[in-house]
């Protein structure tokens, strides 16, 4: 079974291909350095997300970053803070390869 690091670089490689196609096609030209930030770190979390559900080094930095996470959702948005809520309790509570 691949590490999260093999995950990793495959989200970094959808990333590429995307900003290639995007480049290509002239989609990307308007993009600033904080939206390619955002497309890479949605790209990285879609790579992991399926094995989030196991019990790992990944999961964990998972739940650190929703003690930070959280706490913003909430001062922005009470619908952020429940989806991101919702998610961190339904990894707890869900089995493996069930619902990833």
């Amino acid at each position: 079974m691949p590490s999260y690091k093999v995950h990793l670089v495959g989200g970094v490689a959808s990333y590429g291909v995307v900003y290639a196609l995007g480049s290509l096609l002239g989609t990307m030209s308007g993009a600033t350095a904080f939206d390619h930030l955002l497309f890479l770190s949605f790209a990285l979390f879609g790579s992991i997300f399926p094995d989030l559900d196991i019990t790992s080094k990944v999961q964990r930095l998972f739940f650190l970053c929703m003690i930070v996470a959280l706490p913003l959702a909430l001062i922005r948005s009470t619908t952020a803070f429940l989806v991101l809520g919702g998610v961190c309790v339904a990894l707890l509570v869900i089995g493996h390869r069930t619902i990833t």
